[in-house]
């Protein structure tokens, strides 16, 4: 589907658009990038679910950014959450999940980041009767 829309030129978007010959045809290509980039993490098969919804649980109403906050963000926020329970909630050992949150890299952590807010993003637009399963 193609849709037309304003977009407001960020120093950001400005950047990584200067030069190019065609605004949409540049940001398609970012945005094939960026989806790949996405891809490769394999972040679902690398978290079991309930490892992916205690994370959405932390970090849920958490601004990532700037991109620079995102770094050990969800770290952070699933080590500070184990005092309320949170593994317990999950039925997930929390030593092999700060493992593995550690070795992530930071594109697999934007990767997550990426699935928790689209998670929360579909919660937000399902209305009262919640998200469809996935």
């Amino acid at each position: 589907m193609t849709k037309r829309t304003s977009l407001y030129l960020n120093p950001p978007i400005a950047a990584a658009l200067e030069g190019a010959e065609s605004i949409s045809g540049r940001l398609g290509v970012i945005c094939d990038r960026y989806a790949e980039i996405n891809r490769r993490a394999r972040i679902r098969s690398t978290f079991s679910a309930a490892e992916l919804n205690a994370f959405r649980d932390c970090c849920n109403g958490t601004w990532f950014e700037p991109a620079q906050l995102i770094d050990g963000a969800i770290l952070a926020n699933f080590e500070d959450s184990l005092i309320d329970g949170l593994a317990e909630k999950w039925d997930i050992d929390p030593t092999i999940t700060i493992t593995k949150l550690r070795a992530l890299t930071y594109p697999e952590q934007v990767a997550l980041v990426e699935d928790i807010e689209t998670f929360w993003r579909g919660v937000a637009s399902a209305g009262p009767d919640g998200p469809e399963e996935e």
